[in-house]
């Protein structure tokens, strides 16, 4: 549709011994108010289980290209991945796919390759690619890199043409070619050493945007993002632009 959005969302409930973290939806009609649309319902619960909060939600239109697969990652030590349909209004959860090594730390990133054929995520134990089915919503051919990001925010994204696979992590930017069976990291960037009022303008969380680019953002809650120009491109090639972006507010 081109009026109807449904947004996906975490809400974080904390207790004096943990954090439970629900994922919840709501529906915006953008036909209303001149269109500014307006929100028809909220707090939708999706899921009842407690799942894995920064970046663990990731979504990819079903093969049918009609209805689209949710995928989230268990939260504790576990390999699980929960896998959830979204058909002409209705939620459906499907048995959870297990594959690949155990999850013990929340952290990092997930998401799909723009063509939905791969699925990556990057965790406090390293990057996991998979390939997606998107007829049955299945993840297969497990790979593994290990990899210890030395900082807490950070987070991966596929290059628009699906072959290469970006890294954060906090001062270094890694590209990995999935074209090569055995994973490797090519270093495309380091921090260049900016501060702004002491702090330190880092790497980030990231995503494609519609232009094409990859937008990192820095860490601290500062206003800077970092720009990939040329994703596509092998190497250096890529073109890493550090603050690229100016925002009018921290992020």
């Amino acid at each position: 549709s081109e009026n109807i959005y449904y947004v996906f969302y975490m809400r974080y409930d904390n207790s004096p011994t943990s954090i439970e973290v629900s994922l919840l939806h709501a529906k915006v009609d953008m036909t209303y108010d001149q269109g500014t649309g307006i929100v028809m319902y909220k707090d939708k619960q999706v899921s009842s289980d407690s799942v894995v909060s920064m970046g663990s939600i990731s979504a990819v239109r079903h093969a049918n290209s009609e209805d689209w697969w949710l995928i989230l990652f268990g939260k504790g030590q576990t390999n699980e991945y929960k896998r959830i349909l979204f058909s002409k209004d209705t939620l459906i959860s499907l048995p959870n796919d297990t594959i690949g090594v155990l999850n013990e730390t929340p952290g990092g990133q997930a998401s799909f390759s723009p063509d939905g054929t791969k699925y990556m995520r990057y965790t406090p134990k390293g990057l996991m690619v998979m390939d997606f089915d998107r007829n049955e919503g299945l993840l297969s051919n497990f790979r593994f890199l290990p990899l210890v990001p030395q900082g807490v925010y950070f987070g991966g994204t596929f290059s628009p043409n699906g072959r290469f696979i970006y890294l954060s992590d906090y001062t270094k930017i890694y590209q990995v070619d999935t074209w090569d069976e055995e994973l490797t990291l090519d270093l495309v960037a380091e921090w260049d050493g900016y501060e702004d009022e002491g702090w330190r303008v880092l790497f980030s969380m990231m995503q494609t945007g519609p232009d094409c680019r990859i937008y990192i953002a820095s860490q601290n809650c500062l206003n800077f993002v970092h720009i990939i120009m040329n994703p596509d491109e092998k190497g250096v090639a890529c073109n890493v632009v550090q603050r690229a972006l100016e925002l009018k507010s921290s992020n």
